[in-house]
């Protein structure tokens, strides 16, 4: 892994509700409860209100708006989604001390409008990490990838530049031929071909490898 690009700081402990409240809230019974729900005409508003407050400030494409909830809410995700999260933050909690021992070179690209994990967060994941550059988006919130794609992608280019690898060709420093591409704790990160070269897969969260 050449270098890594984060969206947001959601790496780190964000904190909420004690254990048992989240246990409560991630069981299965209640999470049919909510697919149900949000599957339902009853619940299309509390969806919409869902992806608005993830698109603050703009508004989400109505592709997504269309296509992503249906995903979103079946029931065999709803429970594999509950099941991640039930022990994300212990496990968040247990790899931030490794933060500082990471060598890679990491671009933390920061939503200021983020409802959803607060750019404060991004700006301590920026001072834990070593060799971290940070990119302050004004105008994005918590989807910058949708929003703002060209600054996005110009974080790539840097991180790039920082691993020792460019478009152009492989640079000797580079370990591997890829940029990690990493916006949700719970999925493998996206590998970014780069130099001509395929992609290596990152088949967890890139920031797990301190």
């Amino acid at each position: 892994m050449a270098a890594v690009v984060t969206l947001g700081g959601y790496v780190l402990p964000l904190g909420g509700p004690p254990p048992w409240v989240v246990a409560l809230m991630r069981s299965r019974t209640t999470l049919r409860a909510e697919g149900r729900l949000g599957r339902s005409c009853l619940g299309r508003p509390l969806v919409d209100g869902a992806l608005r407050r993830a698109f603050f400030p703009g508004r989400p494409p109505q592709e997504y708006a269309r296509i992503a909830p249906a995903l979103a809410l079946v029931e065999a995700r709803l429970m594999s989604d509950g099941e991640d999260r039930k022990s994300a933050e212990a496990g968040l909690r247990a790899l931030q001390p490794r933060y500082a021992r990471l060598d890679a070179p990491v671009v933390v690209v920061v939503g200021e409008q983020d409802p959803i994990v607060p750019p404060s967060t991004s700006e301590k994941l920026h001072a834990l990490l070593p060799r971290a550059e940070i990119v302050r988006l004004p105008a994005s919130g918590h989807m910058p990838q949708f929003t703002d794609p060209d600054a996005v992608l110009a974080a790539v280019d840097r991180a790039a530049e920082l691993g020792g690898v460019s478009r152009g060709g492989r640079g000797r420093g580079a370990r591997l031929p890829a940029v990690c591409f990493s916006c949700c704790p719970g999925v493998p990160s996206t590998p970014v071909a780069l130099g001509g070269e395929p992609a290596v897969p990152c088949t967890r969260n890139p920031l797990q490898r301190g």
